[in-house]
């Protein structure tokens, strides 16, 4: 642990014990609590996220023009996301659809949330592109105890 995150945390534990709402009172002494930094966690370390995607619906693979996947912060409540890394497949034609998505570990931080997202774009009648699939659910990965895979499901919009 780097000292000046040391000296942080005494600190926070200091000023909530004058509080009176000491957060080592519900600590299970028996269990073995493991805060991992930036550089100790797997899942950040090898700057990778595989997974796959799948459909609730039937997916015509001849219509669809692209899929975007994107990993972004969603840390913060009432605000847009920000996207970390994003990848576009334009041939694709087995599913569940199989992807790897880079990341620079360094942009990740242990306190933080991030999840993954799809869009799937495909051609009208008229041939134009149009957004038909979209997660509707989140995906999280990397923090919180989730790690660097993710299986995605995409609802027909």
């Amino acid at each position: 642990m780097k000292p000046t995150r040391f000296i942080q945390r005494c600190l926070f534990i200091f000023t909530l014990s004058l509080l009176g709402a000491c957060p080592w009172e519900g600590v299970d002494k028996d269990r073995e609590y493991r805060y991992y930094s930036e550089s100790e966690n797997p899942s950040i370390e090898s700057g990778v996220i595989t997974g796959t995607i799948d459909f609730t619906d039937g997916f015509e693979s001849e219509q669809a023009t692209k899929l975007i996947i994107k990993l972004e912060d969603v840390s913060l409540a009432d605000a847009a996301s920000i996207t970390l890394s994003e990848i576009t497949l334009k041939t694709f034609e087995t599913v569940p659809i199989q992807f790897t998505i880079g990341f620079n570990p360094g942009d990740i931080k242990e306190a933080m949330s991030y999840s993954v997202s799809a869009r799937l774009y495909s051609q009208d009648e008229d041939g134009k592109e149009k957004l038909t699939h979209i997660n509707t659910s989140s995906f999280p990965v990397l923090t919180n105890g989730f790690d660097n895979t993710v299986n995605l499901l995409l609802d027909e919009i």
